[in-house]
């Protein structure tokens, strides 16, 4: 199994996701308005709901954050909804994670089963780990620019959930065993468990509207 490097403090995390086009309020954002999402689910709803609203509603924040940032775009290549900056060939997608989210010693792992476009991605993001990683990759289905050959490097945003303790951390998976995460060259903790602290200001909280405040930066 791979030794990740590991981002926990906030210095270093800004630093790292700056590298990557995104910032953490962004991605913080996203986390809770999954778990929002899945704690108006009710005993009444059928099973999987939680998880299903958790990765929706988080997904549709990420998006909202991101597109028009930078250079990011949605993109749902291999039916898998993402955002995509597309200058730096860089992708985030959104999972269900386990307790090893965020947390020093162990690592998270995929709540529900994936097949064969998340494989796709870990091959992909392996050959990122060698020099000139073009050479080896193969011709990708891009909806935005079409068939094209690049380095794109997939980080998960990975979201625990459970009760009252909430915890989600940016990380590249480079290994995956019966279709869940087994390995990754890098984790990025973003909130929760492990995270090295200097979380962001809250803001005073006021009906539905965020607690955290998100930059607005406009495109370059």
């Amino acid at each position: 199994m791979a030794t990740p490097t590991i981002f926990r403090q906030y210095i270093d995390v800004l630093n790292r996701l700056d590298e990557l086009g995104t910032h953490i309020d962004f991605l913080i954002e996203a986390a809770h308005a999954g778990v929002a999402a899945a704690n108006e689910c009710t005993d009444n709803d059928p099973l999987g709901a939680r998880g299903w609203r958790r990765w929706q509603m988080a997904t549709r924040r990420l998006r909202e954050t991101h597109i028009g940032y930078e250079d990011w775009r949605a993109d749902n290549t291999n039916q898998i909804p993402s955002v995509v900056e597309i200058s730096r060939n860089v992708r985030i997608i959104v999972y269900n994670t386990d307790e090893g989210t965020c947390t020093i010693g162990k690592e998270p792992k995929n709540k529900l089963k994936k097949g064969s476009g998340t494989d796709q991605i870990v091959e992909i993001n392996q050959y990122n780990l060698f020099p000139e990683p073009e050479k080896f990759i193969r011709v990708v289905d891009f909806s935005l620019r079409g068939k094209y050959i690049a380095p794109l490097i997939t980080y998960a945003l990975c979201v625990f959930h459970e009760d009252d303790d909430v915890r989600a951390e940016l990380s590249c998976v480079i290994e995956t065993a019966d279709g869940f995460f087994e390995g990754f060259s890098e984790r990025i903790f973003l909130f929760g468990g492990d995270f090295g602290g200097g979380v962001p200001v809250k803001k005073k909280h006021s009906g539905n509207e965020s607690e955290f405040d998100i930059p607005v930066v406009r495109k370059k």
